[in-house]
């Protein structure tokens, strides 16, 4: 059983990193805004609608998004080569116990 003493301080302590992390996800924050004042850019403010490009960007813009999800699509659907290695050995041992019987 754990003590009270034992949960309350364990309590403090996660409260106490969990602080230490939002206060450091500031800063990193505020040193993104920084960087990209710095550089120069904006995310997402500057960018015109789409059918205020004219068409031959726009098509070009409609493949590249299309490209990209293809290739999402393919990254998230490809199966784990580890879990596949491991379900093909299983079936292997599974298949040299098995008796074909004509």
């Amino acid at each position: 059983m754990i003590f009270p003493e034992t949960l309350e301080d364990n309590i403090q302590k996660t409260d106490r990193k969990l602080k230490e992390l939002a206060l450091r996800m500031e800063q990193l924050d505020s040193e993104h805004q920084r960087l990209l004042e710095e550089m120069g850019l904006t995310i997402g403010s500057d960018l015109p609608e789409a059918e205020e490009l004219p068409p031959d960007t726009r098509a070009l813009l409609e493949n590249e998004k299309k490209k990209m999800q293809e290739q999402l699509s393919l990254m998230l659907h490809t199966a784990d080569p580890l879990q596949t290695k491991k379900c093909l050995s299983e079936q292997a041992g599974i298949q040299s116990h098995w008796l074909f019987v004509r």
